[in-house]
Order: structure tokens, then sequence, then C-alpha cells
């Protein structure tokens, strides 16, 4: 293994423990956002994302109208916050119904830092702090959000030519700038400003789309005065 091997590797390493820390650092934040949705927050998702928090009281009475206003099928109401422990049954077998929905309250509480796009690598990363990952592998996040999404509780699920899975919580998606740029990240390991400008782009273009990256949490920018920009993807395997 050569050194640049070596470096890119130790990047990699660093940038996921750096995830996994400030996402710790937001766990307890996260819940009680999730406890304290206010019955005006409550209207505001249902009407931009098409979802609904039937779990505050005082709007109880509302959810039906709600539903009937923005034509939002039952499969987008969720009415119960799902704790971690109720993921497994007295077995210990895992409920993929209720990781979907676990993860999809938890992304929703912090859509504002995520924006709500993962790749399902990502979304693997963003179980750590709940202490979950030894316990929830890669495939089982996939079936939950696959089933997440033929029920049109989420946006969507899309596997890109590059073999990268990417999951839409919400109406956001991927332009084609976005693809080629995991494209390329799944091939390397990480993306250079050079490499999206051999294509051809701009470089406001090409900062465009990688700062939207950065913005999902998906990329992470890193400079450094020998190697210059980069950007590394750890959860783009």
């Amino acid at each position: 293994m050569g050194i640049r091997d070596i470096e890119k590797k130790i990047k990699l390493k660093e940038a996921m423990a750096k995830k996994a820390a400030e996402l710790k650092a937001k766990e307890l934040e996260s819940k009680a956002r999730i406890q304290d949705f206010t019955a005006d927050k409550i209207r505001e998702i249902a009407e931009k994302h098409g979802f609904i928090l039937a779990i505050n009281n005082e709007i109880s009475g509302e959810i039906d109208a709600l539903r009937a206003k923005y034509g939002i099928p039952e499969s987008r109401v969720l009415r119960k916050i799902i704790k971690k422990e109720d993921l497994f049954d007295e077995k210990g077998k895992l409920d993929l119904e209720k990781l979907g929905w676990f993860l999809f309250q938890e992304i929703l509480a912090q859509k504002d830092e995520t924006g709500g796009i993962f790749t399902v690598p990502e979304l693997y990363l963003f179980l750590k702090p709940f202490d979950l990952s030894d316990k929830i592998e890669v495939k089982d996040i996939q079936k939950a959000m696959q089933r997440m999404a033929k029920s049109n509780a989420i946006a969507g699920y899309e596997t890109l030519k590059s073999g990268v899975d990417v999951v839409y919580f919400f109406d956001e998606k991927f332009t084609i700038d976005h693809k080629i740029v995991l494209g390329i990240a799944k091939e390397k390991g990480v993306v250079l400003l050079e490499d999206l400008l051999a294509l051809k782009w701009s470089q406001q273009r090409a900062e465009k789309v990688l700062e939207s990256l950065v913005r999902a949490c998906i990329a992470r920018f890193d400079e450094s005065f020998i190697k210059g920009k980069r950007w590394f993807f750890p959860g783009v395997k």
C-alpha cells in the first residue's frame, strides 16, 4: 500500500470519526425537538413536505383536515415516536418498518442540518450515536428504506449507476450533476475540483454541486497547503 493510499484511509477514518462525534452531540437535542414540535411546525411540515406528525395533542382533531387539505396518505402519518428500544421484539428480531420510521423521525428532527438526502452507508453512520450500528447491518437499512419508498412514506430510493444507494426522505432529489460526482467518489474515494473541471464544467457549476453535497452531509471538505482542496465521501463505498 502506497503513501497516498495510506493518507486516503487516514483521512477517511478521521472524517467518519468526526461525523460520529457530531451526531452524538446532537442526539439529545434531536430527541427534544421531536417531542416538542409545535402545532405550527407540524402544519408547516404537512404543507411543505407532505408528512404529518400526529404526536401533538393540541392538533389531534386537525389531522384528518390536514390530510385532506394536502392530499397526504396514511402511509405518511407518523402517529407516535419510535424509540430505539421499540426496534426489536422480545426475541431480539428487528422490525424493519419501525426501523424505517425511527430513521425518518430522527432525520426530520435534523432536516436543517442533513437536508434529508443520504447514502445508505451514511444512514448506517447516522445510527452510531444511538448504539445501534452493532445490532443493525447495512442490508437492514436497505430493506427498511426500500419498504418506506414502496409505501410512499418517503420521497424515494435510488441505486445510481455507480452502485451507490441513495435515500430521499423529502422531495429534494439529486440532479445528474450530483450523480456524476458520486460516481467519481465511488471510484476514487475523493473528489478534486480538477476532476470536475476536466469534464468541461465551469468552476461555479462544480463548486455549487460540491457545496450542496457538503450541506447534505454526504461530502466532507478538506483543504491543505500541499494537497489543495479535496472532498471526501465517507458514506460512499
